[in-house]
């Protein structure tokens, strides 16, 4: 569901990826997740993340909120006017989607999905939206990203491993295969 999101850097870097990686040998496969999944990004970044915050800075909220950013006391406002039934909800959400996913992952040993929506933004003020990361968070699946690529302004596009929940040591095996075939970057006009 978060496909159309991704930029034309990350949409580049995964058509790419699952080529070598098909040249190279590996089965790859483009799997539709259940529809139920389009949902995650919103219960996980939004309504989970709000009202978890919103819960575990009441104190900060209540004693110290001249010194809460900008930023921060609004997602802890949006936290506190969400009802707890939208979060319960929620959390059910990811439940139901948890128990879909051995079906996910029935004919594959795991996932190349997008990081994020685009390569990484300049400077430490920002992160980059979490969206792409989140659904798998909420779905307890361990995920690593691969710094394999680069942007338009020569900065990482990462691509995303997912795994079965509780099959780390798959992912790590896979994601070491997976660098051995695609490897760092080039550091293209980047300059030490």
């Amino acid at each position: 569901a978060l496909w159309p999101k991704a930029q034309a850097e990350t949409m580049a870097a995964m058509d790419d990826s699952a080529v070598r990686l098909a040249r190279a040998g590996a089965q790859v496969r483009e799997v539709d997740l259940p529809r139920e999944f389009f949902e995650l990004r919103k219960a996980a970044c939004e309504t989970i993340n709000n009202y978890e915050r919103a819960v575990a800075m009441a104190h900060e909220w209540n004693h110290h909120r001249d010194l809460i950013s900008e930023q921060l006391s609004a997602r802890i406002e949006v936290g506190r006017s969400t009802l707890h039934e939208e979060y319960a909800a929620a959390l059910r959400l990811g439940e139901s989607c948890r128990r879909q996913l051995h079906a996910v992952f029935e004919h594959c040993d795991i996932l190349l999905a997008p990081c994020t929506n685009g390569e990484a933004p300049r400077g430490l003020g920002h992160t980059g939206d979490p969206g792409f990361q989140a659904i798998w968070t909420i779905l307890h699946t361990p995920t690593l990203t691969l710094p394999t690529h680069r942007g338009p302004n020569a900065l990482p596009v990462g691509i995303q491993l997912v795994a079965q929940q509780d099959d780390d040591r798959r992912l790590l095996a896979c994601a070491r295969s997976i660098w051995q075939i695609l490897g760092a970057p080039e550091l293209i006009g980047v300059s030490g």
